[in-house]
């Protein structure tokens, strides 16, 4: 260190710590990862955490939303598409349609007038409206 003598007092210096650096990067990393997600409430639209949602609550799907840690029932479809791999497995989209009704007890992966917590919008037009029915994840 002869010679070079602010070398051995980087170590100490906060901006050179890794430990406050991290800290303070994987909070704001998570706030910016953190799911949000588009409700009505009293009349209005709201993008609010999506750890915030409640049953009964009506959300908006739009193309390249990811559907939140929330299940919801369908109230209104317009060219609907949800990539429900993660649930089902399946590698194409699911046409979802709110006015599907069936006579039996149908798989997840069949009830195409519900929205499940881990999928993806990727087709929408306008996309859909839904009441959450469950929350969690």
């Amino acid at each position: 260190m002869r010679g070079h003598p602010d070398r051995g007092a980087a170590q100490f210096s906060p901006r050179c710590n890794p430990g406050i650096q991290g800290g303070a990067l994987a909070g704001g990393l998570k706030k910016l990862s953190a799911p949000t997600a588009k409700v009505i409430r009293e009349g209005a639209v709201f993008e609010i955490p999506a750890r915030e949602l409640v049953p009964g609550d009506l959300i908006l799907l739009e193309a390249g939303d990811y559907i939140p840690p929330a299940d919801a029932r369908l109230l209104e479809t317009v060219n609907l598409n949800i990539d429900e791999s993660a649930l089902t497995g399946e590698s194409v989209p699911v046409e979802k349609d709110a006015d599907f009704t069936a006579e039996e007890i149908l798989t997840l992966s069949d009830q195409k007038n519900m929205a499940y917590m881990g999928g993806t919008v990727v087709i929408g037009g306008r996309g859909g409206r839904a009441q959450v029915t469950t929350t969690g994840g």
